[in-house]
């Protein structure tokens, strides 16, 4: 991938979208009251004296239907996909169930002025004023209270994790240096290589080539890259000079990566044979990153190990609700 590729960013609204989705917000959140009596709705799911609806359900899968939908796929492709998606959903939401009740058991709560906070935290990290968030609520059909209330909600689950599941797991020095060492690629100094292309006319023949092999030793006389793409850029054959851009060497192609490789600095590579014909390859500059030591990796690798254990630990104690729980799955 090209390292001076263009970024990519998620429109506000959209960023918004994507926190009420994984707060799990109710139909009752998103749908104006009319359209909420037109639905029918009933349980596709009882969870101990809970039930889980269908509005729920539609709710949760309703962008990878549109998703998968919009690819047009044979009949029953597409109802395969969905089918599987639903059973995904609806485990999920049985046992989102599972965690509020368990929250509510263990009188985990949330207070005004911690949700407050919550949603302050939210809106800087979106880049959002008030007017931005009352704006998004309103362009999709949300009201504040029910916002409000889903924030509450994903905030109550936060906690539960922190007591039962996170707060129980310590991460030793031995594990951290461990890690440092299976994953010294991550932590060391990445280089940069700033690659530019000369190609010869593939319709020049053996002219082209000659022209090619001019442009290279203009080139290696210390004529600049740019100056030898406008002389040998005008006139027939001509030879194309093009800016490839920044590339870490595990980016490029097999065939590229083995001559960079050995190229250094301001190095010009002899004429290659391409599937477009024949090419050289001059490297600009190499530009290395320093990397992390173990001091400066600790805190990233510490993250890392706690995560992927709090999600292990997170599927266990799901589990050990289930066991104990009442489920019923109403298809």
């Amino acid at each position: 991938m090209r390292q001076n590729a263009a970024k990519f960013f998620l429109p506000k609204a959209s960023a918004l979208f994507f926190l009420l989705a994984i707060a799990g917000f109710t139909a009752s959140a998103v749908l104006p009251a009319t359209a909420r009596a037109r639905l029918v709705d009933r349980a596709v799911a009882v969870v101990n004296n809970d039930i889980v609806k269908l509005s729920e359900l539609d709710l949760a899968i309703a962008p990878y239907v549109r998703e998968i939908r919009s690819q047009h796929l044979d009949y029953e492709e597409e109802q395969a996909l969905i089918f599987k998606i639903r059973e995904e959903a609806i485990n999920g939401l049985i046992e989102r169930k599972l965690v509020d009740q368990e929250s509510l058991r263990l009188g985990i709560k949330v207070d005004e002025k911690d949700l407050d906070a919550y949603i302050e935290q939210l809106k800087q990290e979106n880049s959002m004023t008030a007017e931005d968030l009352l704006a998004a609520l309103k362009a999709q059909g949300m009201t504040m209270e029910g916002f409000r209330k889903a924030q509450r909600e994903s905030l109550l689950r936060a906690r539960l994790m922190e007591r039962e599941v996170a707060s129980r797991i310590v991460v030793t020095e031995d594990e951290i240096k461990k890690f440092y060492e299976e994953h010294r690629d991550r932590f060391e100094g990445k280089s940069t290589y700033h690659i530019w292309s000369l190609s010869a006319d593939p319709a020049g023949g053996e002219e082209g080539a000659a022209r090619l092999l001019e442009a290279r030793t203009a080139l290696a006389q210390a004529v600049s890259i740019t100056d030898v793409g406008k002389r040998f850029g005008q006139g027939l054959p001509k030879v194309e000079v093009s800016d490839l851009g920044f590339w870490l060497l595990s980016d490029l192609a097999p065939f590229y990566q083995e001559k960079v490789a050995v190229m250094k600095e301001g190095d010009i590579s002899a004429p290659l044979q391409t599937p477009t014909g024949q090419a050289v390859i001059f490297l600009d500059s190499v530009t290395k990153s320093s990397g992390k030591s173990l001091a400066e990796a600790t805190p990233e690798i510490r993250r890392a190990i706690h995560n992927k254990a709090v999600n292990e630990r997170y599927t266990t104690w799901v589990a050990s609700l289930k066991k104990k729980a009442h489920i019923k799955v109403i298809r």
